[in-house]
């Protein structure tokens, strides 16, 4: 048990600096598509904390993280995808 809660810290943190990172780089290149993955990196970040907050058995608030995570993807996917149509 303990492994997979170090699994998923690591996986959190690890896509939180990530998108910390590619964030940066895109507002400094001015990059449309990697804001939109860094955007999808603070998703992932926030499912990987709900599935720890699961394991912890915290499952309220693992179930919250999760809908933010999910709505976040569905607007990130929208805001994808009316920009592509409009090229």
């Amino acid at each position: 048990m303990q492994h997979e809660r170090d699994k998923y810290n690591l996986l959190s943190i690890g896509s939180l600096g990530l998108a910390i990172l590619i964030g940066f780089i895109a507002m400094i290149k001015s990059t449309f598509l990697l804001i939109i993955v860094s955007f999808y990196m603070i998703a992932a970040s926030l499912i990987c904390e709900a599935l720890l907050l699961n394991i912890s058995f915290r499952q309220i608030e693992g179930l919250k993280q999760l809908a933010r995570a999910i709505v976040l993807i569905i607007f990130v996917t929208y805001l994808l995808f009316t920009t592509m149509r409009k090229l």
